[in-house]
């Protein structure tokens, strides 16, 4: 209808069409209603990953039910000695292997068997079967026991470092659970540990105690700054005990020409206890064959869940 007060002008020529007025339809809105579908879809379909990112960049601990999106494309159990920040936080595909003394497992050039489980401890050896030397330092691999129903028993961190050609290491870890039907032996990065926080904005110390050891790890915004180890051995009666005495000594007095390290050695009838204090700005550990001496600004994270692997418990 045309508006009021406005003329409308009707032309005089047969059978054509006349505009008498105008009408205006609004848009569809199909094409939103269905974006938003799709978009809520994809939310609810990665709500994990979502959750896990936002977790990580607020520095929040991700509950253990949460779990990131599987991708059955992604492969597991990479071998050799490759970058290990290469395709970091995969998800690792486990190669369960019955255990028995027939077990053969091959790995980075290695050759893996003679496995003996027996009177609570579980032993192997790792051949180096090439013509070259194999050096793993920098990788780590990880034993994992299983039962039957292939639940996780106990993890160790397996210390292959640098192996020669044609020669072999023997490896002996002691169990808490014997009752082991399945093993795995599986390589991880830094990124897939479980994620550890202690203070995030100021000074933390994490403290591992096993047997008669004490390792103390301080930290400056969860990365490491230096270790204070406390050794202690009071069995005076022990076969050993003067042997250990003389080369824990020895081992003061040595520790104490490095830069960077303090070491006190405290001696008397009852025992002996040794201290080591070292700052790791100042000290290069890389030439002492210390497992538990993680270098300078390590992450808590790795601290925490390599040192459970030793057999140690961190609070």
């Amino acid at each position: 209808m045309a508006k009021k007060g406005q003329k409308v002008v009707l032309e005089n020529v047969e059978l054509q069409p006349q505009v008498i007025g105008l009408t205006y339809r609004k848009k569809s809105n199909l094409g939103r209603v269905v974006f938003l579908f799709i978009a809520l879809g994809l939310a609810i379909y990665y709500i994990n990953d979502i959750s896990l990112f936002i977790n990580n960049l607020l520095g929040r601990q991700t509950a253990e039910t949460i779990k990131p999106t599987e991708n059955p494309s992604v492969p597991g159990g990479a071998t050799g000695d490759e970058d290990e920040e290469e395709n970091p936080g995969e998800e690792i595909k486990i190669n369960y292997q019955e255990l028995n003394t027939m077990l053969e497992i091959k790995e980075a050039g290695l050759t893996i068997n003679r496995f003996v489980n027996a009177n609570n401890n579980l032993s192997f050896v790792a051949k180096n079967t090439t013509d070259s030397n194999i050096d793993l330092t920098s990788s780590r691999y990880f034993l994992e026991t299983y039962n039957s129903e292939k639940t996780l028993l106990e993890r160790f961190k397996v210390d292959f470092d640098s192996i020669g050609s044609n020669k072999e290491v023997s490896f002996n870890f002691n169990l808490t659970n014997s009752n082991i039907t399945y093993i795995a032996l599986v390589k991880k990065v830094p990124s897939d540990y479980p994620t550890f926080t202690g203070n995030e904005t100021g000074s933390f110390i994490l403290t591992c105690v096993k047997d008669n050891n004490s390792i103390a790890y301080n930290f400056l915004k969860d990365e490491l700054v230096s270790i204070s180890e406390t050794i202690s051995n009071s069995n005076i009666t022990a076969p050993d005990y003067q042997t250990n005495y003389s080369s824990m000594q020895t081992k003061v007095n040595n520790y104490n020409s490095i830069d960077g390290i303090t070491a006190t050695f405290n001696g008397s009838i009852n025992g002996y206890t040794a201290v080591f204090n070292v700052d790791l700005k100042t000290a290069n550990i890389s030439s002492l064959n210390e497992k538990h001496y993680f270098k300078n600004l390590e992450k808590i994270s790795v601290i925490n869940f390599e040192m459970g692997t030793y057999g140690y418990t961190c609070k």
